[in-house]
């Protein structure tokens, strides 16, 4: 695998040799960051306490 700038194309080429594995992902696939965020948000979220109810019993 080599790299590449064709000159009159904007950019970075890679340029694979006949014999090289053409199977092989030329990049790593990242975790996604949204996902890791909403794990942790769950995992570390505080327990909400119940709401208090309001007690309307008058008392003679």
């Amino acid at each position: 695998l080599s790299f590449s700038k064709i000159e009159g194309r904007h950019g970075t080429y890679a340029l694979i040799d006949k014999g090289e594995n053409r199977d092989r992902e030329i990049r790593k696939p990242r975790p996604s960051i949204r996902a890791q965020l909403k794990a942790d948000k769950a995992k570390t979220a505080p327990k909400k306490a119940a709401a208090k109810t309001k007690n309307h019993d008058m008392e003679v």
